[in-house]
């Protein structure tokens, strides 16, 4: 699983005293360099001086709008950030980083979003300078964090932003998983000319495990080279022999009449 930054901000100060508060980050969808189909993670990090304990974080569409805070509203019901694979909440101590859960959350790089985080205790964060259009901070002595429509936060600009990173998966095209050396193996160019445990593996994953019944990996990846496969074996590595996911040309290397 690879990832690629696609939102990046500089901290460069503490801000502490947090218990009890509410803080939503409000991101313009311009600053983002990159789009997300699938998941995302989130990184921020704990003040250099006070720890940091996240109780619940959310993540949002602004709604925007006219009004003081009304862009510090989510326009629909938020998606959860969790941590540690399924938690709520997470704290760390001074300095350190928090990473989320890969999060299902697409980004397109047009519609501005909210981060959204409640912290019952005491903690701090590294934060941004104050001021600024990119992006914004506002705050309120509350436990907010999955509410929809908020009212009352203070958007003094203490902060414009607390988030470090945001970062989208990486999500290959299918047919990538078929490596070069796959197809060397398969067409019986390499000095071992049989499947290897890997290859078999690159192409059983999950793109094409209906296509590939134990049956078949045991003929690949038995002591059978490409040149020696039957017409049985093709069949059973196409399920009925006329799987149209497999190709004449894939079939012709495996069978070696290339």
């Amino acid at each position: 699983m690879a990832w690629t930054a696609i939102f990046t901000k500089t901290l460069t100060a503490n801000t502490d005293g947090w218990g009890g508060y509410t803080l939503r980050e409000w991101i313009d969808g311009g600053q983002f360099t990159g789009t997300a189909s699938g998941n995302i993670r989130i990184n921020l990090q704990a003040s250099s001086s006070s720890a940091l304990a996240i109780t619940n974080a959310y993540i949002g569409l602004s709604a925007g709008g006219a009004g003081a805070d009304n862009y510090l509203d989510f326009t629909t019901t938020p998606t959860q950030i969790t941590f540690d694979t399924g938690n709520p909440g997470k704290s760390v101590a001074a300095g350190v980083t928090i990473q989320s859960d890969p999060i299902a959350f697409p980004i397109d790089g047009i519609a501005d979003i909210i981060i959204s985080i409640y912290t019952a205790s005491t903690s701090g964060y590294r934060r941004g300078g104050g001021g600024g259009s990119a992006t914004d901070i506002g705050f309120k002595a509350a436990n907010e964090a999955a509410t929809v429509n908020v009212s009352g936060y203070n958007v003094s600009g203490v902060a414009t932003n607390v988030i470090a990173s945001i970062e989208a998966e990486i999500i290959a095209p299918a047919d990538s998983r078929l490596t070069q050396a796959a197809v060397l193996a398969l067409a019986g160019t390499e000095d071992d000319a049989r499947l290897t445990q890997a290859a078999v593996h690159v192409l059983g994953n999950s793109s094409v495990p209906s296509r590939m019944t134990q049956a078949g990996l045991m003929v690949l990846n038995h002591n059978i080279v490409p040149s020696r496969m039957t017409q049985a074996g093709l069949m059973v590595l196409g399920g009925d022999g006329d799987d149209p996911r497999l190709s004449q040309a894939a079939l012709l290397v495996l069978a070696r009449d290339t």
